[in-house]
């Protein structure tokens, strides 16, 4: 697979702001964070994502369950 910036920044937008724990949380101080540069657009969600982007979710979303 190949993949850019976009789907990068995709993938991390709709996970942190799908998983973030309240305003105190680490991550939704990183959603914050890619707010600065990035705006996503209103029907951003994981069925709108690129298969690409949506591997990398996939894969922030495992990464989480084997943290907890």
């Amino acid at each position: 697979m190949y993949f850019n910036r976009f789907d990068i920044v995709e993938a991390h937008y709709c996970f942190y702001s799908d998983y973030h724990e309240g305003l105190s949380s680490d991550k939704y101080a990183r959603l914050c964070r890619i707010g600065k540069y990035f705006r996503p657009r209103p029907s951003l969600s994981y069925e709108t994502l690129e298969e690409n982007a949506r591997y990398i979710y996939d894969e922030l979303v495992a990464k989480e369950s084997q943290a907890q």
